[in-house]
């Protein structure tokens, strides 16, 4: 499957880490965490959908791939419990 095109990018990112630095409104915060939490869903469908491909056709590639996703989903999950 391709990889998903995610909605909360570096300046995103950014945004909230300065939200979170700095301050600002609930609604930009809730607009952001919205964000992050839509790309969180893309990736745990695609997560399912390659570890799915890789039970048919193992491959290095898809490990890796799981891994990379897997990696972003803790550290936006670590994001957001801020």
């Amino acid at each position: 499957p391709p990889q998903p095109v995610l909605d909360c990018d570096d300046t995103c990112m950014t945004a909230i880490m300065e939200c979170l630095d700095e301050g600002c409104s609930v609604e930009a915060l809730l607009k952001l965490d919205n964000k992050l939490a839509v790309d969180e869903q893309k990736i745990v469908d695609t997560v399912e959908q390659i570890k799915a491909a890789n039970k048919m056709e193992p491959s290095d590639e898809n490990a890796g791939t799981v891994a990379w996703l897997d990696n972003f989903l803790s550290r936006s999950g670590s994001l957001r419990g801020q």
